[in-house]
């Protein structure tokens, strides 16, 4: 009898104990990943103007807190065709600073600290975009908090600033204007290396085989924890550019090796798509904002990448040697207009304009001489159907009705043989050629599951086609490459 009362305190107490140690490292959490939640960009309206106050639609259930601050935009300057004088869109322009100052459970209310109004009901704040923000004490503290909080304006120590971040010894502090006290973190010093190496990318996120197989089929695993949104390689320097909702990456592609963080994205922006002008010179990375539109960055690509825009209230995309824009149109996105551009230093500069249907979205086309006679057809997706539209204007019109259109995928192959063009739609690849002044489409079966899986990027090099497949299955973030001989292809 006593061993066997013996025996049931043994098991309490072994569980009680591995309990209370998995409740203990549950309860672990990076400090880093902690200042990231506190900070973190969060969208909102106006929802009242009372008196002198603000309120919006956000409170302390959506993780508001007094002390914020919210970025207040309003509709800027028009922007103007230089040829046509028409309007082709608005700026959108920052007007005025706000303070949180009470929260309640879905709704705060705030005070204007810098800017001044007219105000109205609907209009647009963000949580801690573009504050200016100031960081005293450790420079390898300051280096980590800058780079996790990218959406804050950081400028020099002694400038004035709205929010002010102190650390000392082993406690980081922040401040508002008033000096009052709106944030504290705990951030050991043992614990700092360890936790800075969890913020930045993991290392060795695609690997890649030692070569690539000729077999069809043949699959190459990129075990990337995201989604990969178009992917597209640099035939010289055997790279791989990648777009995810971290940021955009660079990879060696035949060879083994660490993928390289770019561009890091925060805050609410949702990353669409990349291109890369022909030259290699520039790259154009397409963000969406909700409840705002497009908003696209231009990175000049040479021994380094540089940011030279991030403000162009445009989706935007090289095709060969072009770069093309397409923006708002009056309270309407997108625009019918598509823009032929060129760069010049940070400017944009307007060369050509074409009319294209109210539905065409610039992200969902390329463009491609696919009958070999020196004009360019462009092809565009809508809803099931691609249509090309010829030199003349003249649109042909073509069903895919096994294309799955909730998954909005359009990729269009790059470097494709003379009247030809493959596009990929969502689970579905089409190739397009001319024959005999008519265009024919054929589709391709390459996906082994199309039910399941969905093509998310599309290129070539050399005698192969290359493509990305996204795994749609519930709780699986596989994302695999896949290579396949060009003439199997065509």
């Amino acid at each position: 009898m006593y061993k066997k009362l013996f025996f049931f305190q043994f098991l309490i107490y072994f569980y009680l104990f591995f309990a209370f140690y998995a409740v203990s490292f549950a309860g672990i959490a990076s400090p880093y990943d902690e200042i990231r939640d506190e900070f973190k960009t969060i969208p909102a309206s106006i929802i009242k103007l009372e008196n002198q106050e603000i309120i919006i639609d956000k409170g302390g259930d959506q993780g508001i807190k007094k002390g914020d601050y919210f970025q207040v935009f309003k509709r800027g300057d028009v922007s103007v065709d230089p040829d046509t004088k028409e309007i082709i869109g608005y700026l959108k322009n920052k007007q005025a600073i706000v303070q949180v100052i009470n929260t309640l459970k879905y709704t705060s209310h705030c005070e204007v600290v810098s800017g001044e109004g007219p105000f109205y009901v609907g209009q647009q704040l963000i949580r801690f975009s573009g504050i200016d923000s100031v960081f005293m004490g450790s420079d390898m503290v300051a280096k980590d908090v800058k780079a996790l909080l990218i959406e804050l304006n950081w400028v020099p120590a002694g400038f004035n600033s709205l929010l002010k971040f102190v650390y000392e010894g082993k406690k980081l502090e922040v401040f508002d204007h008033n000096s009052k006290k709106i944030r504290e973190f705990d951030i050991q010093s043992s614990t700092r290396n360890k936790d800075a190496k969890q913020d930045k990318p993991e290392k060795n996120q695609i690997v890649t085989a030692e070569r690539l197989h000729k077999d069809i089929n043949q699959t190459i695993f990129a075990k990337i924890p995201m989604d990969i949104i178009q992917f597209e390689v640099d035939k010289s320097a055997e790279k791989m550019f990648f777009l995810t909702n971290q940021g955009f990456f660079v990879t060696p592609y035949r060879k083994k090796g660490d993928s390289q963080l770019l561009y890091v994205f925060s805050g609410i922006y949702k990353p669409v798509s990349f291109s890369i002008s022909k030259d290699s010179r520039y790259i154009a990375l397409n963000l969406i904002i909700p409840a705002i539109g497009y908003k696209g960055i231009l990175l000049e690509n040479g021994e380094g990448v540089k940011l030279l825009r991030k403000d162009i209230n445009m989706y935007l995309s090289f095709e060969g040697d072009a770069l093309y824009g397409q923006g708002l149109e009056k309270d309407r996105m997108p625009a019918r207009k598509v823009f032929t551009l060129d760069i010049k230093g940070q400017e944009l500069l307007y060369l050509s304009e074409e009319i294209y249907p109210e539905y065409f979205i610039l992200k969902n086309s390329c463009f491609r001489d696919i009958g070999a006679d020196g004009n360019t057809e462009h092809i565009f997706f809508h809803e099931n159907r691609v249509y090309i539209k010829d030199n003349a204007d003249k649109v042909s019109v073509f069903e895919i009705p096994s294309a799955k259109i909730s998954d909005s995928g359009f990729y269009c192959l790059k470097g494709a043989p003379d009247n030809k063009a493959v596009i990929a739609v969502n689970s579905e690849l089409v190739t397009i050629s001319m024959e005999e002044g008519v265009y024919k489409l054929r589709s391709l079966n390459l996906l082994k599951d199309k039910e399941n899986e969905a093509v998310i990027g599309i290129n070539k090099i050399n005698d192969e086609i290359i493509i990305g497949v996204k795994s749609l299955s519930e709780g699986s973030a596989m994302t695999t490459l896949r290579s396949f001989l060009l003439k199997e292809i065509f």
